[in-house]
């Protein structure tokens, strides 16, 4: 990966296919037990025209329907171009159709990454999305009978995690679709957080176990063996000790419970995987689950590309610990907040990082006449430190 700044790659049938961003419009083919290019399997792809790169982002759909798409930098003059290889029945090779280009006064970034939810069947739904950058808006086309939406639904997020200044989604934003209504957003400035279709934060990174800092992007989650995984990319894309690298973290006490991480990896590798400036802020991260093991694959441009595999063994106990016994109820909240804890110090501060509330020495918090949601971030008596994301109806 030494001067390449390929961003995307996805897994199909015993194989990893990877948009080519600086050779053309060309798909690669890659062994995945080798980490080497098949030269002869590359897949050229018709001229297609428009955007900052012309093809970039990549999902692959359960009946093996190739979606890419161009990254345009602003859509109002670019349109943001979508498009799908349908395999030929009876034969080799791909029908290629253009499925979406769209077009807007506004003028988003999008196509750093894209992800697809269901299929493009008969009688099947789902959802093609794809995040801005500049702002808090996700975009999202509508998929029914195998036809996609001429206009996006656009959700703007109610806020991210961590907070700071710069009120935007930033670079390399990576979707991970749960379901038809929630899915999951990792940024170069934000920690892996789910979503809801209509914004609202339901979990985010805010116990003991977080990413070591948010400098880069890669996210992929998986259940194994009953229990719940996210690989998610830590530390930065050049500064930082280590430099682009990624985490493990086992989801415990529920699937999407993130306040409730435990790493299960540390920084891997330990010295990263290279120095080098990955100017795509982007580390894409993909897995297969197998019946005694999951191979996941993680690919930093401009540096390096590695293959792992996550075994458990047969004996383990489902790890459903609680974050240090700290509970924080009912959820949602109305009139008052408890905690399992008497804590020393408690502040509230709205999804823009305003401080809203704040009280020493107590078990509960009167939270009437405020809505929405909010950080709190307390302290016990003994000085050790909790943050949780709270939502009050």
């Amino acid at each position: 990966m030494g001067d390449k700044k390929e961003r995307n790659m996805a897994y199909y049938d015993g194989k990893i296919y990877v948009p080519s961003v600086q050779n053309g419009n060309q798909i690669f083919i890659i062994d995945p037990e080798t980490g080497l290019k098949i030269d002869e399997e590359t897949i050229d792809l018709p001229d297609v025209s428009g955007g900052a790169v012309g093809v970039s982002g990549i999902w692959i759909t359960p009946s093996g329907k190739i979606i890419v798409c161009n990254i345009t930098t602003n859509s109002s003059t670019d349109p943001f171009k979508v498009y799908a290889l349908t395999p030929k029945t009876g034969e080799s090779g791909y029908d290629f159709s253009t499925i979406l280009s769209w077009s807007d006064d506004v003028g988003h970034r999008l196509g750093d990454h894209i992800a697809v939810y269901g299929d493009f069947t008969s009688g099947g739904s789902g959802y093609i999305i794809s995040a801005n950058v500049n702002t808090m808006n996700v975009l999202c086309w509508d998929i029914l009978n195998g036809v996609v939406s001429v206009n996006p639904n656009i959700i703007t997020l109610e806020g991210l995690y961590p907070p700071h200044d710069q009120v935007k989604i930033h670079y390399g934003p990576v979707i991970y679709p749960v379901d038809q209504t929630r899915f999951i957003l990792n940024s170069a400035r934000m920690h892996p957080t789910l979503y809801s279709k209509e914004g609202a934060m339901l979990a985010i990174f805010d116990g003991d176990a977080q990413p070591q800092m948010a400098g880069i992007s890669g996210l992929t989650h998986f259940n194994f063996k009953e229990r719940s995984f996210i690989v998610c990319g830590t530390t930065n894309y050049i500064t930082g000790v280590p430099p682009n690298a990624i985490e493990v973290f086992e989801i415990t006490g529920g699937e999407f419970n993130f306040n409730q991480a435990v790493s299960v990896s540390g920084i891997l590798p330990e010295n990263g995987y290279g120095d080098s400036n990955n100017s795509t802020y982007n580390v894409p991260i993909i897995n297969k689950v197998l019946e005694n093991e999951v191979i996941f694959w993680v690919l930093v441009p401009n540096n390096s590309f590695a293959g792992y595999k996550l075994t458990i063994d047969a004996t383990s106990v489902k790890n459903n610990q609680i974050n240090n016994g700290f509970t924080v109820y009912p959820v949602p909240a109305s009139d008052f907040i408890n905690f399992s804890l008497e804590l020393k110090s408690v502040a509230l501060y709205n999804m823009t990082g305003q401080l809203v509330l704040k009280e020493s020495n107590i078990e509960k918090l009167n939270v009437k006449g405020l809505q929405g949601s909010f950080i709190l971030k307390a302290f016990d008596n003994s000085g050790k430190s909790f943050n949780r994301l709270v939502v009050i109806k």
